[in-house]
């Protein structure tokens, strides 16, 4: 089973749509996928992941980016530990992935003229 937490957008095409998994004791969520797709609002930035927790999110815009902060989560892609994407949608310049410490990982979502507005969601899925 996989838990899906999400960031979506509310405003100006464009958003972020991240994915959890099944709560665990103490262990750290691991990252393994990354995917951007479109939807009606911008776009969804979708995380797929196994083990450990659900993790601690918190959000902030700081000028024109939105950023994600994910506690107790570690990155770990098929292609390294970094993900980024340039101009992935209109109104959005850039997503990227990257670890803030050994347990921390980082959503940074830079809009073109303004932050992207975003929402955090969660829902599971059976793997």
């Amino acid at each position: 089973m996989k838990r899906h937490f999400g960031l979506v957008s509310l405003f100006l095409s464009s958003a972020v749509v991240a994915i959890s998994t099944q709560p665990a004791y103490a262990a750290a969520t691991i990252i393994t996928e990354v995917e951007i797709s479109s939807t009606a609002e911008g776009l969804a930035l979708v995380m797929a992941t196994e083990a450990g927790n659900q993790p601690r999110i918190f959000t902030i815009n700081l000028g024109n980016e939105f950023r994600a902060d994910l506690v107790n989560t570690q990155l770990r892609l098929p292609s390294g530990d970094r993900f980024f994407e340039n101009n992935p949608a209109p109104g959005v310049a850039s997503v990227e992935i990257i670890p803030l410490d050994a347990n921390s990982v980082r959503v940074s979502v830079t809009g073109t003229s303004t932050a992207p507005v975003g929402e955090v969601r969660q829902s599971s899925a059976i793997a």
